[in-house]
Order: C-alpha cells, then structure tokens, then sequence
C-alpha cells in the first residue's frame, strides 16, 4: 500500500482523490532532505495535511520532484498532485490531505 492523497473540504467530503497502490508517493517523498520544508514532513504512516497558504511552496517542491523523476508514471503522480495543489490554492476551505499506511 502507499500513501494516498486527497483535495478535500473543510468537512472532510473527497473532490478529488489520487490512490497510489504501487506506492509511488511513497517512493518520490524526499524525507531526509531538508531542500523541501513541506513534502519532507508527509507522514509514511499517518495523516498529513496542507492548506491553501502552504501551496505556493508545495507547488515549487512538486516542480524539483518532477525535474528529478525517473519514469513517466512518477510524472504523472506529479502532475496529478500539482493539480490538486492548484485548486486547493485557488479555492477557499480546501486541503491537500495525505494518508499514509
């Protein structure tokens, strides 16, 4: 199992969900390194959560970890999760939730 990400409302209702059965997610989150202040601190194991003023800086780490991907599927992992940081930026009341194993 990975880590799945969600674009959720303040009430907890799913808009947008992005499973990662492979554990892609899990593969791509740069834990130790300390270049990336937000995705360092997705939690393998528990919940994670990010809010709207946080989306600026996750879309800059979402960038590095797409210049430094190995696959096309790590990529679109990526993308997927700069989509939902997107409209979590651009909406009020909305998070980009992680939940780990």
């Amino acid at each position: 199992m990975g880590v799945d990400a969600y674009l959720e409302t303040e009430v907890g209702e799913k808009l947008v969900e992005l499973l990662d059965p492979k554990g892609i997610i899990a593969q791509l989150m740069p834990l130790e390194d300390d270049h990336f202040t937000l995705l360092r601190y997705v939690d393998l194991y528990g919940n994670t959560v990010f809010n709207r003023m946080q989306m600026d800086q996750m879309l800059i780490e979402l960038e590095q970890l797409k210049n430094s991907s190995r696959s096309n599927e790590e990529i679109n992992y990526i993308k997927q999760l700069e989509d939902m940081a997107r409209r979590c930026q651009s909406e009020p009341h909305l998070y980009l939730k992680f939940y780990g194993d």
